[in-house]
């Protein structure tokens, strides 16, 4: 059921002296203007948790948290018609945390449960994101820990996941057993980028048992705004302090990637998954590149008047009306083998986009201090145990 590290099969993680990580201080100026601010939307949250909590079905032991601004809320709603096309109600299990106001009337229109304070300073001065790792999205960042940090005062166990994905299957039973069978973070796995090392876990997906160990690692990730702003991703930093944390016990799972598919099983030659029962559309750019994605791989849910200034899918065999469920169980056309048809120009423009594409990450890989500081002992694929449950 799922790929496991097994902590004795993990090779030492060693941290060297002479690649210790020296922030400017600007980054750690900025870290503690935002936990300056965050301490005063926790006071403004703190009073509403009641009120919002009340109005959760928390039956099942788990709540899903999610968080997105007006922009991404189409794939928002992408999501819920994924899940209303199969019978899975999860408008009663999942606290939404809009980052605007245009983006929170949305969720509450669609029956979820939301929060969001227009008193917050942060909030305010969030501003449109153009792509992944620019200034706006390390904002976002930081919003994104600080909401994970207050929901796991709920007593609950957490599913957070990104706004890019599809359900095929509801996961959190599965999810839920294996937390109860002493997973205490299950996250997906990211795919064979270097910057993650030397656990390779995804941020978008991850599913949190409550425990005593889970809220402190969590507190130590929280508590590194500066890194999160160096790097301008908070998946770099997470995955070095969530490999410090495994060695002191805490347990990590990283989820079968046939079932939950990340984005890199998306790109360039590699086989996509048969039957996945969550699709995380990561390894994209920017929301441009991530709807082509969607279309491409038969993921698209909403009516073509959904995409807006994006224009219509350039394949639907079928464009369902927006966010209406046919008979539970009935699935999507697939695209025959995943791609699109295209005209010469249109390949080499995607070929163009891919090549761009992988020199950022290369660019970014090159300047990240943390696969210097981490020396795993084996070679990558060593990392992902082929032991199963």
């Amino acid at each position: 059921m799922t790929e496991i590290l097994a902590g004795s099969r993990w090779a030492p993680i060693r941290f060297h002296h002479r690649e210790r990580l020296d922030l400017p201080p600007k980054f750690a100026e900025t870290a503690r203007r935002v936990t300056s601010l965050q301490a005063e939307d926790d006071t403004r949250f703190d009073a509403a948790v009641e009120g919002l909590t009340s109005r959760l079905d928390v039956s099942g032991g788990a709540v899903i948290v999610m968080t997105f601004d007006d922009r991404f809320a189409l794939l928002f709603e992408n999501w819920v018609a994924s899940c209303d096309r199969r019978g899975i109600d999860v408008r009663h299990r999942t606290l939404v945390f809009p980052t605007d106001r245009a983006a929170f009337e949305r969720a509450e229109s669609l029956g979820f449960v939301a929060y969001f304070d227009e008193r917050s300073t942060l909030l305010q001065e969030m501003t449109e994101s153009g792509r992944y790792g620019d200034r706006p999205w390390t904002n976002y960042m930081y919003h994104q820990n600080w909401v994970i940090q207050q929901v796991l005062q709920f007593d609950l166990e957490i599913l957070f996941q990104d706004v890019d994905v599809i359900w095929r299957q509801d996961p959190l039973p599965v999810l839920a057993a294996q937390g109860a069978d002493g997973a205490d973070i299950q996250a997906m796995y990211d795919g064979p980028n270097p910057r993650f090392q030397p656990l390779y876990a995804n941020s978008g997906f991850l599913y949190f048992a409550n425990t005593d160990q889970v809220r402190e690692f969590w507190a130590e990730v929280y508590g590194r705004h500066d890194m999160v702003g160096y790097y301008r991703s908070q998946q770099e930093p997470l995955n070095v302090l969530l490999a410090a944390h495994a060695h002191r016990g805490l347990e990590v799972v990283l989820l079968d990637q046939d079932q939950f598919a990340n984005g890199h099983r998306f790109c360039g030659a590699r086989t996509r998954p048969e039957d996945p029962w969550v699709v995380h559309h990561s390894w994209t750019a920017n929301l441009a590149e991530k709807l082509d994605r969607y279309v491409a791989n038969g993921h698209w849910y909403l009516s073509d008047d959904a995409l807006g200034s994006f224009g219509p899918p350039r394949q639907s065999e079928r464009s369902p009306a927006r966010l209406a469920a046919t008979p539970p169980g009935a699935d999507e056309p697939d695209a025959s083998d995943g791609r699109l048809a295209q005209t010469p120009l249109e390949l080499l423009d995607r070929v163009r986009r891919h090549r761009d594409a992988l020199a950022n990450r290369v660019e970014a890989m090159l300047g990240s201090t943390s696969w210097r500081v981490t020396a795993p002992l084996r070679v990558a694929k060593d990392w992902v145990s082929g032991r199963r449950r």
